[in-house]
């Protein structure tokens, strides 16, 4: 920011005029009013004919006024170029405090810019974070899902197992059924051949006894 400076004081008013034109002008008043008394006094050329009076005051008027008009414009040219030099030193520090005003207001700029590029990225990422909160949530939900799916087959596994171990009580109890039914099966077996054998030694015996 441009650093504070007091302000310099203004010329108010209309600029005094130099001493040259003033010497100018006092010079041609005493010229003036020699001439005109000369043009009055008794005895000179001027003083014999009114119309020569007349002409010489109009002449002398003329000088007079071309060389006031004369001295005005060249002091009217110095007081100009007074005045743009006045006025071009009194506006350095304005246009130096114009240009860091600009300099400040594009530095503002830029860094309004590099604020609403920042506001831009913000917005940028919280909408990520936004989706990234939505495809948390779903995965959550599609975790408990699977959890919920998971707790089902577990009951299911366990009833699985629950109907295994009493299928293979079952197929114990069968088995030993078997098991005890094989044995008697065994048993009336032997007993059948045990009956067959002594069949065969009795028709034994009894061919013995008819061949005799």
């Amino acid at each position: 920011m441009a650093e504070q400076r007091s302000p310099k004081p203004k010329v108010v008013g209309s600029i005094p005029a130099s001493p040259a034109i003033i010497f100018r002008i006092s010079a041609l008043g005493i010229f003036h009013n020699e001439s005109r008394k000369q043009m009055s006094s008794p005895g000179t050329c001027w003083n014999t004919s009114p119309t020569k009076r007349k002409v010489l005051s109009m002449s002398n008027g003329n000088e007079l006024t071309a060389m006031l008009r004369g001295i005005i414009k060249e002091e009217m040219q110095s007081v100009r170029q007074e005045v743009r030099s006045i006025v071009q030193e009194e506006l350095k520090p304005v246009r130096q405090d114009l240009q860091e005003l600009r300099t400040d207001l594009q530095e503002l700029r830029t860094g309004q810019q590099e604020l609403r590029t920042d506001l831009q990225e913000l917005r940028t990422d919280l909408q990520e974070l936004r989706t990234g909160q939505q495809e948390l949530r779903t995965g959550q939900q599609e975790l408990r899902t699977d959890l919920q799916e998971l707790r089902t087959g577990q009951q299911e596994l366990r009833t699985g197992q629950q109907e295994l171990r009493t299928g293979q009580q079952e197929l114990r109890t069968d088995v030993n059924k078997i098991q005890k039914d094989v044995a008697i099966i065994k048993k009336e077996l032997s007993a059948v051949w045990d009956d067959i054998k002594r069949l065969d030694n009795r028709l034994s015996t009894q061919e013995e006894r008819a061949i005799r």
